[in-house]
This record gives C-alpha cells, sequence and structure tokens, in this order.
C-alpha cells in the first residue's frame, strides 16, 4: 500500500514548505511546475490554491483537465478545470453549482458512462449534419444546374415534400438513436479551442463526392 504519508518524496507547487506551514504566497516557476505535473500522478494534502495551480498547469500543456471535489475549497479548481465534476450526494451547493457535471449517485464509474454517452451524442450529431447538408446542398445544385440549363426541374413540389418528410423524418431519426461504434471510448479527447462539428476530412471526403454524385 503506498500512500501520501508513506512516500519517501514530497513535492510541493510551492518554493517552500514544511510541516508547520500550510500556505506559502509564491510558487515555483511555470516551467519547474510544469515538469513536476507532468511526471506526478498523485498529490496528497494540496491547497485550494494548489489544486488551481495544477490545473492550470496541466492545462497550459495542452492537456484535457477534469477536476473533482465536494467542499467549498474545491470550486475555484472545478472552475478553472475544463471539467469540473462534483458530488451530488455529498457535495456542497456551492461546489454543485461550479462544476460543469454533477454525480447524482457519488460514483467514479458513472463519470466513464456519461463520456461515452456524450461521445456517442456528438457522433451521432456530425452523422447528422453531414447527411443532412449534404442531401440539401445536392438538391440545391441539381435545382440550380436545372434553372441554369434550361431544363425541367428534376423534382416537383410534391416530390420535395415527400422527400422532405423521408430526409428529415424517417433517415435522421435513426441517426439520432444509434448506439455509437465500439472505438468510441478509444479516441482521444478532442481539441475544443478551434473544435468545429464538420472537420475538414468530413467536407472533402464525405460531403464533396455526396454532392457531386446527388447533382449528376
Amino acid at each position: 500500500r503506498v500512500s501520501s504519508g508513506s512516500s519517501k518524496r514530497r513535492l510541493s507547487v510551492h518554493d517552500d514548505r514544511d510541516v508547520n506551514s500550510s500556505h506559502e504566497p509564491h510558487y515555483k516557476a511555470p516551467e519547474v511546475l510544469a515538469e513536476l505535473t507532468s511526471a506526478t500522478c498523485v498529490w496528497a494534502r494540496a491547497q485550494p490554491t494548489d489544486k488551481v495551480a495544477i490545473v492550470e498547469s496541466l492545462a497550459a500543456q495542452g492537456h484535457i483537465a477534469a477536476m473533482t471535489g465536494d467542499g467549498v475549497n474545491d470550486a475555484p479548481a472545478l472552475m478553472a478545470a475544463d471539467v469540473g465534476v462534483s458530488m451530488g450526494r455529498t457535495g456542497t451547493a456551492v461546489t454543485r453549482n461550479a462544476s460543469d457535471l454533477v454525480l447524482l449517485d457519488d460514483d467514479f464509474s458513472t463519470i466513464v458512462s456519461a463520456i461515452h454517452e456524450g461521445r456517442v451524442i456528438y457522433s451521432n450529431m456530425q452523422k447528422y449534419t453531414l447527411a443532412i447538408i449534404s442531401v440539401k446542398c445536392g438538391e440545391c445544385f441539381s435545382l440550380l444546374a436545372a434553372i441554369g440549363a434550361g431544363v425541367p426541374l428534376p423534382m416537383t413540389p410534391i416530390q420535395q415534400m415527400y422527400n422532405l418528410i423521408i430526409t428529415h423524418i424517417a433517415v435522421m431519426a435513426t441517426i439520432a438513436f444509434e448506439q455509437g461504434e465500439d472505438y468510441v471510448m478509444k479516441l482521444p479527447p478532442r481539441n475544443t479551442q478551434n473544435d468545429m462539428l464538420m472537420r475538414k476530412n468530413m467536407w472533402i471526403w464525405r460531403w464533396l463526392p455526396h454532392v457531386i454524385f446527388f447533382t449528376l
């Protein structure tokens, strides 16, 4: 059994700390702190300001930082993290208000289930957006091509209404309730800084061929 008390090595985000000091006003340099946070897996007896410093250091390194907590002193770190997770039963009201995700059963395994469900929803949104934009852009291009060529329109208004019912309700409803792929939890976290629902490779290899095929 390994605990913080039995550890032979003591690390601190502050410059100096001993048994009698509970907080120091000066932190280590960002480079030194980044080296510590990137190599340390367990932190113990951390002050609220320490937690914020650790979270901000991980975020500065490009990591997606998640923070769990149940007390009032965890609220600043929960707000600083990319994802703040609080306890629904034992957590305080301040902590729940500062978090992004509340565990109603206080079970950490629920976080995995929530991440899986969120990734499935995001994936289905991508599929729906890709499908609807591809179909509608193909329809628009085919109608514009027919008007420009002076030939009869490929669809009558009645056919267009029937097409809307099929493409917007019947087909898209199946995409919305898909269970998700088996590899969805093996994907790395997304870069949320400049993230778009439709990535560049989807526009090139999925949307464009479908529009060209539909138009022709």
